[in-house]
């Protein structure tokens, strides 16, 4: 993006003060506040084709707040979300030039979210609220401010407290990001919510039915044997499977102490002796002896047999899932 030239300044700064005039001289009037968001809103696109995305995003919120004032809560959030858009874009192209300043657009686009995120919690639109919350956290991840997307997708999965996977999915991003951060603590407290989520859709949904409990056999601890077992054939049960490597891993890279006496300490116990015990349901039975290699290689500082079974891994495991297998190659170097 090339900064507009003196006349173009101009001739953008004349257009928005005429607007803005019209709407002073003629005290809000509902036809005048229709027409000035009209005006702007074709100001704003002639800036954006220009390439003037910090105008244009200033520009669409003057529209916004016309749609505020004509108690129109839809047409100000879309204004607000597209000013957001239009920010980032600024953002992007100030990075893009390797470009030194303070972030402002970055910062300009994250208020503008959370304005629309809460006008959709006063209307009560809890999913357009989540949806945003993960719209922004996922631009921080591109920018690197991964405390930042985090925190946003925790917002996020709290907004769907009702709807068990959406808020799951979110909940895997917090994880994800806490992987990247190296904070394998609060990455495994994630999983652990990822578990309680699904244990509370299994509850409601039984005392819904008035079901008994299913039993949790011998393997009582185990929160990913219990679960798993029973959702081995649901969407469910491939989540658990999911989380139930990711702990693995994550547990690894702890000092034995602290993961001997982790909440999921059951599981690691279940792979030192997984030959005594039937492969869980919800898991390939391969993956799981590769996997207790994994931590019979670890636990007894054996590089070389870690890195043989490294590459039989890679295609099962997920991207996360092959950075904390490289990060325990490295503990071992």
């Amino acid at each position: 993006m090339s900064d507009p030239s003196p006349k173009e300044h101009l001739g953008y700064l004349a257009s928005y003060k005429g607007i803005t005039s019209k709407l002073k001289k003629r005290f809000l009037r509902t036809n005048t506040v229709v027409d000035a968001v009209d005006q702007y809103q074709q100001l704003a696109k002639w800036l954006e084709k220009d390439g003037v995305h910090q105008y244009a995003a200033f520009v669409t919120l003057a529209a916004a707040r016309c749609d505020e004032a004509l108690n129109n809560p839809t047409g100000e959030t879309e204004k607000v979300v597209r000013a957001a858009h239009l920010f980032m874009e600024a953002e992007m192209e100030a990075a893009n030039v390797d470009y030194t300043g303070f972030e402002e657009n970055l910062m300009e686009a994250v208020d503008c979210y959370e304005l629309a995120i809460d006008i959709y919690c006063k209307i009560r639109r809890t999913a357009f609220a989540a949806t945003l919350r993960s719209e922004v956290a996922n631009a921080l991840v591109v920018f690197g401010k991964l405390e930042e997307a985090a925190e946003q997708y925790s917002a996020a999965a709290l907004l769907l407290d009702g709807s068990p996977l959406p808020a799951i999915a979110a909940t895997e991003s917090v994880c994800e990001c806490k992987i990247r951060l190296l904070d394998y603590a609060g990455a495994l407290d994630c999983l652990g919510s990822v578990l309680d989520t699904i244990r509370a859709m299994r509850a409601a949904e039984r005392d819904g039915r008035g079901a008994k409990p299913v039993p949790d056999g011998g393997l009582a601890k185990d929160d990913f044997w219990v679960l798993g077992t029973a959702l081995r054939h649901s969407t469910y049960g491939s989540i658990v499977g999911r989380a139930e490597i990711t702990a693995v891993l994550l547990l690894l890279q702890l000092p034995q102490a602290v993961r001997d006496a982790h909440r999921f300490a059951a599981v690691l116990v279940r792979y030192r002796g997984v030959l005594d015990i039937k492969p869980p349901p919800y898991l390939v039975e391969d993956v799981v002896l590769l996997m207790q290699s994994v931590l019979q290689a670890v636990e007894d500082d054996d590089l070389p047999a870690l890195q043989s079974v490294q590459s039989e891994l890679w295609f099962p495991l997920n991207a996360y899932q092959n950075e904390l297998l490289y990060s325990l190659n490295e503990l071992l170097r």
